[in-house]
């Protein structure tokens, strides 16, 4: 090989070498601007998800809240024109509508409609201890294992231990919510809320702590009505809800002239049976594709103007 030639040979390989480093760089640079790119564009559609939600959140919780005070305003309107018959007999009827593309659905729970649970925590003794046949009732209908037991634990778990039974952690208190008869030994979550695959109805639905008084015949579910008085029957049952369809009931005398129930079962239910309400709870849910928002509301209708004891506020995206 001659001089000319290996210098010929360098310089190929010289350019060669000088060529893949360069690709090298090429690669580096494009590769890493390919990763600057994807990583903007997943801020980007991150963000854009982020906006999206935070958009519909807002669209959902005004739906919602314009549904609640909607529905307060019905509920006074109503509240009212029932003002010389003392309260609304019965709550409205449950709504579902669409507004701006938002599904909204009302459900109108009548707390007079449920067992005041915080009736061991006033009262005269006697009434306590009826209280707690009942509810060992309600639990008997309800399938909740030792019902009786279970009746005289929560019982002593809300009264002020007047009788001396003080249960360990008990409150001796009003409750503020039906979620603290967790605590109650013997009485499980299932027992309370029920099974999450079952649609039977719940204690928890049944059992208020936002009244006292009597419970509302016009709107309380059967089980409770079987509760209250030991000798009503399926058919009576029947019977009370196929009238209050068509009328409400007015008085223990218009049940027991609008009904075939005998005397003596009437007279066993005079003492809670109760023909109006003053306090209810709204349950709203606004819906937006996936997007869910929900409000609970607690109302109490008085002479002057309908106040909010309660409310709380969830969401699901």
């Amino acid at each position: 090989m001659t001089a000319d030639t290996h210098d010929t040979f360098a310089g190929k390989c010289g350019r060669k070498r000088r060529g893949g480093f360069a690709l090298v760089v090429v690669l580096f640079i494009v590769v890493m601007m390919a990763v600057m790119v994807a990583s903007f564009s997943m801020r980007t559609s991150g963000s854009y998800r982020l906006a999206r939600s935070r958009a519909a959140s807002w669209r959902m919780y005004y739906a919602a809240r314009a549904a609640a005070e909607e529905a307060k305003a019905k509920l006074w309107q109503q509240f009212v024109a029932a003002k010389e018959a003392g309260a609304i007999k019965a709550p409205p009827e449950n709504e579902e509508y669409t507004v701006g593309g938002v599904k909204v659905s009302i459900v109108y729970e009548d707390e007079a409609g449920k067992l005041p649970i915080n009736g061991f925590a006033a009262g005269d003794d006697a009434k306590r201890k009826d209280l707690a046949l009942i509810l060992a009732r309600l639990f008997d209908e309800l399938s909740v294992p030792n019902s009786t037991s279970v009746a005289t634990a929560v019982r002593d778990f809300v009264d002020e231990d007047g009788d001396g039974l003080r249960e360990s952690g008990a409150k001796n208190d009003a409750l503020f919510d039906i979620c603290e008869l967790l605590a109650v030994r013997g009485l499980s979550a299932e027992d309370l809320y029920g099974r999450k695959s079952a649609e039977s109805p719940t204690a928890a639905s049944m059992l208020t702590t936002w009244r006292l008084g009597g419970v509302n015949l016009n709107s309380a579910r059967g089980e409770l009505m079987k509760a209250i008085s030991a000798r009503l029957t399926e058919g009576d049952v029947r019977e009370i809800i196929a009238a209050r369809v068509e009328r409400p009931f007015e008085s223990i005398d218009d049940l027991r002239a609008r009904t075939k129930i005998t005397d003596e079962t009437i007279s066993e239910m005079t003492a809670w049976a109760g023909f109006s309400t003053d306090t209810m709870t709204l349950k709203i849910e606004a819906r937006l594709g996936s997007f869910v928002r929900r409000i609970e509301e607690v109302i109490w209708l008085e002479s002057t103007a309908g106040h909010t004891l309660y409310m709380r506020e969830g969401r699901q995206d």
